[in-house]
Formats: structure tokens, C-alpha cells, sequence
């Protein structure tokens, strides 16, 4: 093989000119059936006389042919079937080489990004027992800090792969953290001091990048632990817990580090991409996971086992210390979370709240967490205000799009507030009603002060989370949700409401109540609320939220009436909403009203299952064409929306066997795409 032609090639995968990345990927094809050709690309990914581009060419290929080919056996009979097979001489050549490469290439992000990836994958399939001790060596050497580097990503990407081993097929991890973790925990405690400003050091000659590096290496390490306590604990930390405490206190020293100020000057992009800041969260993250997996929390296998029991009475209040500290901090505006943060340290404390031993602990501070974080956390704040007027579509997805799976602080706030509503709701309800109390009140004093409209964003959030017990007999409000829902949400309904951004979440609140009205003044208020918001055509998140609270309001005979009145142009508005807007929330509603008003739309049937058709006939066109994951998702949903409702139509419209013969002409085409 001559490497320069090969050189050529990769550069001209990268050229502007169709033929010539066209010529040059035909020419790579070829030469991937050469012996060693893989060990060739590696060691042009790291030949510092070769381009940036080049090497970057290189590893990319190399780590793509990788993925593609690493497992493929040479069963073909037909020699022309062009398969890329990696012979086992030349499998065993790139694992002596890969090592190496990732040290030569550790403090190059593009190439090592590359290299790594191409690692992990063959670890993934195949077994590399001698990896770890070759990790290890290159731990030890301290002195050496690229060494050190290379080390502990060698044992990230080891970890990483065998995560989800579990009984017998962890005993290779297990084995890993036997050996590296007491290694690790030498190397994690003068990256600790650093980190925390305490002046811990492990030897560089170039001391400006220090704390960037010693960093980047903590994140390594706390991503280890993660990865080795994923779905199991091993020996090394159920047997002697001494081993698991000194890295709780490892995750406790970041969490309470006073050296962090630096953060508070960055945006939340930068925080966010910011190596001390994902150490932060991580710190978080993995303790969050340690309660829920084995601390009692919702996935804990075995709620009264002799650990969970330790971790309760030894780890959880040791942690809650110093989270009332980190709290106190964030409120007062000292510290700033980034929101990954936020929702692991309310998270911890919601999977606490179910243990009794943990309660205790927590239930002295609760009226402080429900003012200074969770009622915080809900909110409205200026960003969000901004993104309900500019981007009303992003704003939805982000607020009210239910399979959308945010790790934020709202969403953890309001999994808290859930959970303790199931589990201590006598507790804490006066403290909640005394908060909501006082937000109404200051707001029906002042319906033109946006700071307090700020704060009744919150107030309503939290209403809308405990409504489904504020009607049972032990809510001290059993006998007055009418009066509440008078005093606090149909206000927010009104055409004057110069907030519209309240009377999206009124709406949102209304359609979460699952409630029998007693006052028929209330409910009629509360429906002409609901659909004149419905009506307002120039805001979307509005008229989708007033829509959905109508679709819940409809269980009221009086409502169900006065609906039939308007359920055409409604069912209009809905469809329009849904071509225009990838919301399957809409496509649920639709299907609600077809299931409840079949008789008074089958006059309109026809072209209701004419507009679902060419809905669906778009989308499943887009997801054949689209390779895009994510878009993906989000046109899945609606489609499957889409069809929910054809179904609901074809079995609810049924009083004449013409209307249900159009019916399925009409949705003939989306039959014949579902079936193909």
C-alpha cells in the first residue's frame, strides 16, 4: 500500500467537489481490503508530520471502520461481497497500537475523541483482561501527567463498557474496581485539594493549565464511579464500606468547595460545557443515583436491606448537611447551579422522603426547601417570559410537552411536591396552602406588578401538582376547592389578564384538576374562561393549553353541552394546530373530543378523516426521508397520535355503514403505509 495515495484519498473525502470525495471514498473502498490497512490509519491519525487534517481524516475513519467491522467473520462466499474483514493478526496489532496512539494523542480532543470511541467499541464486544493492569502502570507513573490522563481514560472507556453488566457477567468489573479503585482514591485526593483550593498537586511542568487538566482528570474519575456503580455495588464497596465513604466525601468536598466563585461570571452555556461544572454535577448525579439505586430510593431492589438501612442512618445525613449549606448558598445568590445540579440535589431529597429516618432530618427544614428551592424553582423568570413571546413553540415543548424528559429544577420540584403529596400530605399541606395564600393574595392586590406574576407562575405550577388531593377529606380545604379555584385560577382567565403567559398556565392548571364541581357559577366561569383563551388567535401555547382544559372539562354534562355547540370549529382549530405544530398533547385532545362528540361530527367526518390522512400521509413521508433521531421522536409521537384518532373515529362513528365505508376510504392510504 502507498501511503501517500491513501493520504490523498482521506484529504479528498474532505474536498468541496462531489466527484472528488466521490473518487476518493471509491479508492478508500479498495484499499480497506489490504492487510493492516486499519494499523495504517492509526498511525497516520498521529503522525505529527502529517496535517491536521489528515490525522483528523484518519482517526475518523478508523474509528467508523471500527464500529462497522470489528465483529464481521469472513463467512462470505462471494468474494465480490465487500466486507471489510479485520483479521485476527491484525485485530491483535491494534490493540498493541491503540494504547499508545491515545497516549500520544491525549491532549488532542479531536483525535483522542476518535481513538477512544474506536476503544470502548471493542471492549463492548470482545474481552481485554490485560487492559486494566496496562491502565493502571500508567496511573501509578504520577510524575507524568499525560500518563496519568491516559490512564484514567483508559479505565473510563473499560467501565463505560461493561456498565450494565450485572451477577455473573459483573465479575470482570468487579474485578476492574478491585484493582483500580485503591489506585484511584491515591490519585482522587490531591485532585480533590485542587479542585477545593486546598493545594493539592500532581506534577506538571506548565502549572497555567493545571487546574484545567486536574479538572478534566475528576470528571474521569467521578464518570469511573459511575459507571462502576451503575446498576451494581461491588464487593470492593459493600464489603468494607470505609472504600464508599471516602468517595461520598470525595463528591461532598466538590459540592461544598468554596473555590468555585469562578462559575458565577459564566453564562449557562459556558457552565454547562465548563470541566469544574460537570464535576459539580456529577457530584450530585452520582449521589442521587447511589439513594435511588441503593439507599431506599424508588429503584432500590430490596427497600429494607442491612445497606440501606448504613446508607440511611450513616450517608444521608452527612449529605443532607451539606446540601441545607448549598441550599442556604444558592438562595442567598452566592452560588450558582447549573440545572442538571439543581435537579440532582432536589431529586436526592425526594427519594429521602419515602425512608422515615430520612424524613426526620428533612421535615424540620421543609418550609424553607418549599419557599427557597422548590417555590423558586417555579417561578417565572425573565428568560422564560422572553421565551413565551419569541419562541411560543419552543416555550410549549419545553413547559407542556409531557414526553419530553427534562432533567431541570422545576421538573424535579415538581416530582418533590408529587411524591410528598403521596407520602406525607397531611405534613405538609397547611405549609403549602399558607404559600399559595400569600402569592394570591399579594397578586389579587396587584394584577399589574410582573414580579408578582412572576411568582403566581410557581403558585399555580403547585397547584396543579397537589390538586388531586385537595378535595379528599384530608385536605383542610376538602370543602372549598370551588372557592379556591373562583379566587386563585379564574382570574388568571380573563381577556384583561395582560399576562398571557398566566393564563396559559391557568389553562394548564384547569386541565390537570380532576374534580367534581359544586358550584354550576364556578364551572360556567370557569369554562367561559377556558374558551375564550381557547379563541385568542394570536397565542399558540394559550390556545393549546385552554383547548386541553376544555378536553378535561367535558366530563361536566353542563360543559359537554355547551361544547357541542362549538365542537366543528373547535375540531377546525385542532386540526389546523396539528399540521402545524408537532405537539402530540393536540392529537390526544382531538382524539377526546372524536371519542365524546362522534354523533355531532359525523356530519363532518368525511373531511375531518380527509385532513388526519394527509396529516399522517406528510409524516410518514417525512420519517421515511429524515434520518434525523430527534425529529424522529417528536413526528413518531404525532403519528401515532394521528392514528389513535383515525382508530377512535372508525370504532365511535357509527350509526350508518356509509359514513364508516367513507371513513375508511379516506383513511385507505395511511392503512397501505402502515402495513407496507
Amino acid at each position: 500500500m502507498d501511503s501517500s495515495v491513501i493520504v490523498e484519498s482521506l484529504e479528498g473525502t474532505l474536498s468541496p467537489s462531489q466527484d472528488v470525495r466521490k473518487q476518493s471514498e471509491l479508492k478508500l473502498a479498495i484499499f480497506e481490503n489490504e492487510p493492516n490497512f486499519l494499523n495504517l490509519l492509526l498511525g497516520l491519525s498521529i503522525d505529527v508530520q502529517s496535517s491536521k487534517q489528515t490525522r483528523a481524516s484518519s482517526s475518523i475513519y478508523f474509528k467508523n471502520k471500527v464500529i462497522q467491522n470489528w465483529m464481521h467473520l469472513d463467512t462470505s462466499k462471494n468474494r465480490n461481497n465487500k466486507i471489510l474483514v479485520i483479521s485476527p493478526d491484525e485485530k491483535k496489532s491494534i490493540r498493541e497500537n491503540l494504547v499508545n496512539s491515545i497516549l500520544i494523542s491525549c491532549n488532542d480532543q479531536q483525535i483522542r475523541q476518535q481513538l477512544t470511541t474506536a476503544l470502548y467499541h471493542i471492549l463492548v464486544i470482545e474481552e481485554w483482561p490485560e487492559l486494566c493492569d496496562l491502565a493502571l502502570s500508567l496511573v501509578r507513573e504520577q510524575k507524568q501527567q499525560d500518563h496519568v490522563y491516559t490512564g484514567l481514560l483508559l479505565i473510563y472507556e473499560i467501565t463505560k463498557s461493561k456498565r450494565w453488566s450485572l451477577n455473573e457477567d459483573r465479575k470482570l468489573l468487579n474485578e476492574v474496581v478491585e484493582k483500580s479503585f485503591p489506585v484511584l482514591t491515591a490519585i482522587a485526593e490531591p485532585l480533590i485539594s485542587s479542585f477545593t483550593g486546598n493545594n493539592g498537586e500532581i506534577n506538571s511542568n506548565n502549572n497555567n493549565t493545571n487546574s484545567n487538566i486536574y479538572s478534566e482528570m475528576l470528571y474521569l474519575l467521578l464518570k469511573i464511579f459511575k459507571y462502576s456503580t451503575f446498576l451494581e455495588l461491588s464487593p470492593y464497596f459493600i464489603n468494607n464500606l470505609n472504600n464508599l465513604s471516602k468517595w461520598v466525601q470525595f463528591h461532598l468536598a466538590i459540592i461544598d468547595s468554596n473555590n468555585l466563585q469562578e462559575l458565577n461570571s459564566l453564562d449557562e452555556i459556558e457552565r454547562n460545557n465548563n470541566k469544574k461544572a460537570k464535576c459539580l454535577k456529577w457530584s450530585f448525579a452520582n449521589l442521587h443515583r447511589l439513594q435511588a439505586k441503593f439507599g431506599g430510593g424508588m429503584s432500590t431492589t430490596i427497600k429494607d436491606s442491612e445497606f440501606t438501612k448504613i446508607f440511611s442512618s450513616h450517608f444521608v445525613p452527612e449529605i443532607l448537611n451539606i446540601y441545607w449549606q448549598a441550599i442556604a448558598e444558592w438562595s442567598q445568590g452566592k452560588r450558582l447551579y447549573t440545572e442538571s445540579c439543581l435537579y440532582h440535589l432536589i431529586s436526592f431529597i425526594d427519594q429521602c422522603c419515602g425512608i422515615d429516618e430520612s424524613w426526620q432530618l428533612i421535615q424540620p427544614k421543609f418550609d424553607g426547601i418549599l419557599e427557597h428551592v422548590l417555590f423558586k424553582s417555579l417561578c417565572a423568570t425573565n428568560e422564560t417570559i422572553e421565551l413565551f413571546e419569541d419562541d411560543p413553540e419552543e416555550y410549549f415543548r419545553r413547559f407542556f410537552d409531557m414526553n419530553k424528559d427534562f432533567k431541570t429544577s422545576d421538573v424535579a420540584s415538581i416530582n418533590l411536591l408529587f411524591s410528598l403529596c403521596f407520602k406525607r400530605f397531611p405534613v405538609i399541606i397547611n405549609s403549602v396552602l399558607n404559600l399559595l395564600n400569600n402569592v394570591f393574595t399579594k397578586r389579587s392586590a396587584s394584577m399589574d406588578d410582573v414580579e408578582i406574576a412572576k411568582e403566581v407562575e410557581g403558585a399555580l405550577r403547585i397547584l396543579s401538582t397537589i390538586s388531586f388531593k385537595i378535595d379528599k377529606k384530608s385536605s383542610p380545604v376538602s370543602n372549598q376547592v370551588d372557592q379556591l379555584i373562583n379566587s386563585f385560577i379564574v382570574p388568571e382567565l380573563s381577556p384583561q389578564n395582560r399576562f398571557k403567559f398566566l393564563s396559559t398556565r391557568a389553562c394548564d392548571t384547569i386541565a390537570r384538576f380532576t374534580y367534581q364541581y359544586k358550584d354550576m357559577n364556578v364551572l360556567l366561569s370557569v369554562y367561559q374562561g377556558c374558551l375564550t383563551c381557547f379563541q385568542n388567535q394570536d397565542c399558540m401555547p394559550l390556545q393549546v393549553c385552554a383547548v386541553d382544559a376544555l378536553s378535561n372539562l367535558i366530563t361536566e354534562p353542563n360543559v359537554k353541552e355547551a361544547i357541542s355547540e362549538h365542537i366543528t370549529s373547535i375540531m377546525e382549530k385542532l386540526l389546523y394546530l396539528s399540521d402545524n405544530h408537532e405537539f402530540d398533547i393536540i392529537n390526544d385532545i382531538m382524539d377526546e373530543f372524536v371519542d365524546q362528540f362522534a354523533l355531532q361530527l359525523e356530519p363532518f367526518a368525511v373531511q375531518i378523516a380527509s385532513n388526519l390522512n394527509a396529516q399522517f400521509i406528510k409524516i410518514a413521508t417525512e420519517l421515511l426521508e429524515n434520518h434525523n433521531l430527534t425529529d424522529d421522536i417528536n413526528k413518531e409521537y404525532q403519528a401515532i397520535g394521528l392514528l389513535s384518532t383515525m382508530t377512535t373515529m372508525i370504532l365511535s362513528m357509527t350509526s350508518s355503514k356509509d359514513i364508516t365505508s367513507k371513513l375508511l376510504q379516506q383513511f385507505a392510504p395511511s392503512i397501505e403505509i402502515v402495513i407496507v
